[in-house]
């Protein structure tokens, strides 16, 4: 048997490479695969980090998700709503 840190390590590890390279052959960009990777990655690490932490899970996934509503606000703060919803769909 081993550890539940290598364990979820390796699974981790596993799972992000899969769908990094995944996201790469059907987008024909390598960026897009590491983009994807290191975003789950960090989910990954997150989650990890709420796992271990009994007293703090709390904290840290109210923090992880102000971070992450911070940054989606962030990104999309020029995106016109309102040209998206009347645009003809494909």
């Amino acid at each position: 048997q081993i550890g539940f840190g290598f364990a979820y390590l390796s699974a981790a590890a596993i799972l992000v490479l899969i769908i990094a390279g995944y996201t790469s052959a059907i987008t024909r960009a390598r960026s897009a695969g590491v983009v994807m990777g290191g975003m789950l990655a960090l989910v990954y690490g997150l989650l990890y980090g709420l796992v271990i932490s009994e007293d703090y899970a709390l904290l840290a996934g109210s923090l992880g998700l102000l971070i992450v509503l911070a940054l989606v606000m962030y990104l999309t703060r020029r995106v016109d709503w309102y040209a998206l919803a009347s645009s003809p769909r494909v």
